[in-house]
């Protein structure tokens, strides 16, 4: 790990005999420890070329937080570009059946959200126009958490997430400089304020390779 913190992503490592060598251990020894590596997401390695650091990766804990705020908790530099925004009306909907539970006007937004200026998630946000009216006309590539709080005195107490493994299509991978069929996270989310009344409704494809989350158990 310590060789690993002052390689650039994508350096290859040393081969594993002059590893061996370095570290005074067993070939054996030394596979172990870069199977260890490899598991927690530090390098991968592909057959016949030996080695790599990986990409660094988002860690989300169980807290609620915007993706800006765990962007810079990460280090990282968070910026958004918007991929369409636009006020849903129920009886306008023609039958859709994802968008069957929105029963009063309602704000959906598509945003881009990037590290470094590299896409790491596609987020589409439904929040209701009674709860922030004239949403749209505000700069929505800054935190909509931070602009429900500041501008509309929206407080978020909890919220209650699904996270589940998919494959991004041919679209997807095109928005998230990924390959079809690579692994995703998808994460669908549901935020409350204080009184148990719900706010927002989120859905994002985050990267596979980009992103890990961790998680404290207790007995």
């Amino acid at each position: 790990m310590e060789l690993i913190s002052h390689l650039e992503a994508e350096s290859p490592l040393p081969s594993e005999r002059s590893l061996a060598e370095k570290y005074r251990v067993s070939r054996v020894t030394l596979r172990k420890a870069l199977s260890e590596l490899a598991d927690e997401g530090l390098i991968y390695t592909i057959h016949g070329a030996g080695s790599f650091v990986s990409q660094p990766r988002v860690t989300k804990r169980l807290k609620l937080l915007s993706f800006s705020d765990e962007i810079r908790d990460r280090g990282l530099t968070p910026t958004t570009k918007i991929i369409s925004a636009q006020l849903l009306i129920p009886n306008e909907l023609n039958n859709d059946a994802t968008l069957e539970f929105i029963d009063e006007p309602t704000y959906k937004i598509t945003r881009l959200r990037l590290g470094d200026s590299e896409p790491l998630s596609h987020e589409t946000t439904l929040i209701a126009e009674s709860t922030a009216p004239g949403l749209l006309e505000l700069d929505l590539t800054n935190s909509i958490y931070s602009i429900l709080q500041r501008n509309y005195n929206v407080k978020f107490d909890y919220a209650e997430e699904q996270i589940s493994p998919v494959v991004v299509n041919s679209s997807m991978a095109h928005l998230l400089n990924m390959k079809k069929g690579q692994p995703a996270f998808e994460i669908k989310r549901t935020a409350f304020n204080q009184r148990g009344l719900q706010i927002e409704r989120s859905t994002s494809i985050r990267r596979g390779d980009r992103w890990a989350f961790k998680y404290a158990v207790k007995v």
